[in-house]
């Protein structure tokens, strides 16, 4: 078979809520199937390791990435070219060398992250690099909603193709011209070879001098809480565990770190499962540490595997601590089982980390009360704690995105928490800074 040369592009963008400071496991995914499935050669243009990492190089080089916050302004560059938007652009792909290239796909989300921004900048990279490479075959690549995949290639011609289900391997099929490229489909998680990081400058990823790693037991979510963005709501497709433990100790020996965090939606799904995988785990010769995302309604003899098998910290989808708005978002926990489940991972010496979410649809004052009264009850047991504003992570791009012809101004709400967080010295801390530093020992 013919090898292609096929490169994939991380376009860069603020920083946003949820952005994890790790090299990204779809990308690494995508890598390994492209590589050792379809024996393409693959190469990297990182331009978000810059972000991660705050450093200068965009400041150095003059380039404006708030540009790409503007949306209206973006939205207008599609229909007649702006030239300070193209000048940011070619800046940052100055050293990037295309000669040779086939396919460039374009990432438009990282697993934990889909914002309008980070679309507007991978479609604006991408319209300077069709107009520059007209016979390079442009593919977007991400978590995206199938009917925003279906506006996207309508409106943006220049896009060749956008497969869906954020499928790492329909990028592969449609470069060899499978027919059935980009229907909907959900890969068993066993077929996809261990992520291949070698790609990344993982230097640049490394937090306290330390490497920490994302990986998944599962894709998809038994939940189908209406307010996220997830695209695997109300399904589940579980990795074998087994061939899950085999492929962290290959990481772990492969990139030399012990430090890794689970992008699971939430990891325990399935109980049984999670118990063998960490069975298995703790028996391995090569220790790990983790994190892992969990819906708080764990029993006390699965907090104590997990905490055996080397489970450090556990980020905990608490959102509300309203009864009736937990009902509302269909989260199937209760606020007991919030409380039971964090005293004893605080127990037992596991970090909690909990998540909130304010100004949703249907939210009143008396929830709000009742949340922070809440909080205050789980404070001896809280470690960290963020408050995520409804309407900045997926949710906001994606009910911005049905209506391109309106004003594209971002949807505010300064939120209810912040107050009553720092009162209560919750800090905010980065979950790979947590990893990777010394408390996780």
């Amino acid at each position: 078979m013919h090898k292609t040369n096929i490169m994939i592009l991380l376009p860069p963008a603020l920083k946003g809520p949820g952005m994890v400071k790790s090299p990204p496991l779809d990308i690494a995914n995508l890598a390994a199937v492209l590589k050792l499935e379809a024996k393409h050669n693959v190469v990297l243009a990182d331009f978000r390791k810059y972000v991660i990492k705050e450093h200068s190089f965009y400041q150095e080089r003059g380039i404006n990435l708030s540009i790409f916050n503007d949306f209206k302004r973006c939205m207008k560059h599609f229909l007649r070219e702006d030239v300070e938007i193209n000048e940011n652009v070619d800046r940052v792909l100055s050293t990037t060398n295309f000669d040779g290239i086939g396919y460039v796909v374009v990432s438009v989300a990282v697993l934990e992250q889909f914002t309008l921004a980070y679309l507007m900048s991978a479609l604006c990279f991408s319209l300077r690099i069709k107009k520059e490479h007209p016979s390079i075959k442009l593919i977007l690549f991400g978590n995206c909603p199938e009917d925003h995949i279906d506006k996207i290639m309508r409106l943006f011609k220049f896009i060749d193709a956008f497969p869906k289900g954020g499928n790492e391997f329909f990028v592969s099929d449609y470069i060899q011209g499978h027919p059935a490229a980009g229907i909907k489909s959900h890969v068993p998680l066993d077929r996809l070879p261990p992520p291949d990081f070698s790609l990344f400058d993982l230097a640049s990823y490394k937090s306290n001098t330390r490497l920490v790693l994302p990986y998944e037991l599962s894709r998809g979510c038994i939940n189908s809480c209406w307010f996220c963005y997830y695209i695997y709501k109300g399904t589940i497709n579980l990795k074998d565990p087994n061939k899950a433990v085999d492929a962290l100790m290959m990481l772990s020996g492969k990139y030399g770190t012990d430090r890794f965090h689970l992008m699971d939606a939430a990891v325990n799904p399935d109980p049984d499962r999670l118990m063998r995988f960490c069975e298995i785990l703790k028996k391995q010769h090569r220790k790990i540490k983790w994190s892992a995302l969990a819906i708080p309604n764990m029993q006390q003899p699965l907090l104590d595997c997990l905490k055996a098998a080397g489970c450090v910290q556990i980020r905990w989808g608490v959102e509300s601590g309203s009864e009736r708005m937990l009902k509302k978002i269909n989260k199937g926990i209760t606020k007991k089982s919030i409380k039971d489940t964090l005293a004893y991972a605080h127990l037992i010496g596991i970090n909690n980390y909990i998540t909130l979410i304010s100004g949703l649809k249907g939210e009143l004052e008396s929830d709000v009360d009742e949340t922070i009264g809440f909080i205050q009850e789980l404070a001896p047991f809280v470690d960290s704690a963020q408050e995520c504003i409804w309407g900045e992570l997926g949710y906001f791009s994606l009910a911005v995105f049905e209506s391109f012809k309106g004003s594209l101004k971002p949807h505010r709400h300064e939120g209810h928490y912040k107050g009553i967080l720092r009162q209560l010295n919750m800090g905010q801390e980065d979950i790979i800074d947590f990893m990777s530093g010394p408390r996780a020992l």
